[in-house]
């Protein structure tokens, strides 16, 4: 970019960065560019780990999902397991209507949790408050059934990695995460969680949830 300047002018370098050109007693005398500190060598090379961090996890996670494919329950497909918690698991799983197939996430509750009345009616209950949220940072919530297993969530299928893989892989190369990457992620986390805080009724009534349970996992 071109910038005028009323004793000089910004000139677009070999490099793409700005050198300013002063004008002095009708001499012109280019400045030298800023050499390149170890500050920037630093903020390369974690750039570097981040991107090697981002792919592998995401290479690990494409190798892991496929477990085992089972029959068709519901108009879905369950291929295997992607991630497990304390009170569910998540499956990936493909629904199939009509003509269209399309891979989504499926969560379940645990096999000792299924039996308990409290859990199940918690789980259903979250799915349904879930399904009214529309944010792009909020994974979207497409259905609530029950089959032989208990209740199930099918939520939209995110492919990628989570943030605590990326710290995981990072903290073994012996680098942190970027400032400005950690930054943008809590910020788009409090979007998220925003848009969950501020959900309305139909009647416009504050429903006045709160996550509890926000983890990089």
């Amino acid at each position: 970019m071109l910038r005028g300047r009323r004793r000089g002018v910004a000139v677009l370098g070999s490099a793409g960065a700005a050198r300013p050109v002063a004008r002095r007693g009708g001499r012109r005398r280019a400045r030298a560019a800023p050499r390149r500190g170890p500050g920037l060598r630093a903020r390369r090379a974690s750039g570097r780990a981040l991107r090697g961090a981002l792919s592998a996890g995401r290479g690990a996670r494409r190798r892991d999902t496929v477990e085992a494919v089972s029959e068709p329950r519901e108009g879905y497909v369950s291929i295997g397991l992607l991630a497990r918690g304390g009170m569910g698991e998540v499956r990936l799983g493909l629904r199939q209507a009509g003509a269209f197939r399309r891979l989504v996430a499926i969560k379940r509750l645990r096999a000792e949790h299924r039996a308990d009345e409290s859990f199940r009616r918690m789980f259903v209950d979250e799915g349904r408050l879930a399904g009214l949220v529309r944010h792009p940072n909020v994974v979207s919530v497409l259905d609530v059934g029950e089959d032989e297993e208990g209740p199930f969530l099918v939520m939209d299928f995110v492919e990628g990695v989570t943030a605590h893989q990326v710290l995981k892989r990072l903290s073994a190369e012996g680098e942190r995460l970027p400032l400005q990457v950690a930054a943008r992620v809590a910020h788009q986390v409090a979007l998220g969680l925003t848009a969950v805080h501020e959900l309305c009724t139909t009647e416009g009534e504050a429903l006045g949830l709160i996550h509890r349970d926000v983890s990089p996992q």
